[in-house]
């Protein structure tokens, strides 16, 4: 019998399994054709958007709403410029390859972010310019997530780059963007 991704599309109506007709007339849900996770698979979304001005799942030193007028939203989470300040978010991804991208201010007392998932360093992020870079977009690539899951996402101020002053994290959004 095919399954999703064997010659038959997620919504092909063809009866199955004793069905008199086509369409939804049996309880299709539970026909072998279709599992839960092809159903949830095909509707994960690419792209995910989150905003750190909102409340984070937690956070340790890293919650102050700051305004800027240089700054895309006009707007950042400020760090308390301590080492080891965090915030986490829960997301859903889907199995495959992802990128993450922030959108921050660059500053001389900037510190080193590291992106983890599931408490799993992906890459980090240096934040420190030695004057100020508004709307700066670094990113890490090629970040394999084997399985769809519900993962925590943590933003860490671990260290600093040898000419930065501090550990301040200047974030305005993350975006996790899907790339095959």
């Amino acid at each position: 019998m095919p399954k999703i991704g064997q010659g038959r599309s997620l919504f092909d109506d063809t009866p199955v399994n004793g069905q008199l007709e086509k369409g939804i007339s049996s309880n299709w849900a539970f026909d072998e054709n279709v599992t839960l996770r092809a159903l949830i698979e095909a509707t994960l979304p690419w792209t995910i958007f989150i905003n750190p001005l909102h409340t984070p799942k937690s956070n340790t030193n890293w919650n102050t709403i700051a305004l800027s007028s240089n700054q895309a939203l006009f707007a950042f989470n400020l760090s308390g410029g301590v080492q080891n300040a965090e915030m986490t978010h829960n997301v859903v991804l889907g199995a495959g390859t992802w990128s993450i991208e922030l959108l921050l201010e660059k500053h001389e007392n900037a510190g080193i972010i590291s992106v983890q998932f599931d408490g799993v360093e992906k890459g980090t992020i240096d934040a420190y310019a030695a004057s100020p870079e508004f709307n700066a977009l670094p990113s890490i690539a090629n970040i394999i997530v084997p399985i769809t899951k519900k993962i925590e996402l943590k933003l860490k101020l671990t260290g600093k780059n040898g000419s930065s002053s501090g550990y301040y994290g200047y974030l305005t959004s993350i975006k996790l963007q899907r790339t095959a």
